[in-house]
């Protein structure tokens, strides 16, 4: 019985380093977050909002383009939608500040947006286009 154990082990020994690996990995991972403030959460948290949030503002314009004047209904979809993919938030922040922050989330990337649109000539597109297809 103890030779089957030793032999599997002896066959699985990579297998098991991996795994522990992996849990150390997550263990300190798990450990580091729950170390950080209040303030440090919701910063992390809004980092990760930050990077979804220029997609779901291209979904909001894509779904309210035939509407002029629905910037509002735009933001409100945005910020519905931040809320339905990061409900945690609400136990870090509370409903005016989440949106405060968000609007001005928002404000920062429409300006970038706006800059993109304004400096991309068509032959940046063409040139990105053809270095793509290399």
């Amino acid at each position: 019985m103890s030779h089957d154990i030793f032999a599997f082990l002896d066959s699985a020994w990579s297998i098991f380093l991996v795994l522990l690996g992996i849990f150390i990995f997550l263990y300190n991972k798990i450990t580091n977050y729950m170390k950080l403030t209040k303030e440090q959460k919701v910063e992390a948290a809004l980092k990760v909002v930050k990077a979804e949030l220029l997609k779901l503002m291209s979904d909001a314009e894509i779904e309210w383009q035939d509407f002029n004047k629905s910037g509002e209904i735009k933001k409100s979809q945005v910020i519905s939608e931040i809320y339905k993919k990061f409900p945690f938030l609400a136990e870090y922040i509370s409903q005016d500040e989440l949106i405060e922050k968000i609007g001005e989330m928002i404000e920062e990337q429409k300006a970038k947006m706006d800059e993109i649109i304004n400096n991309v000539t068509v032959e940046d597109v063409t040139n990105a286009i053809e270095k793509k297809k290399k």
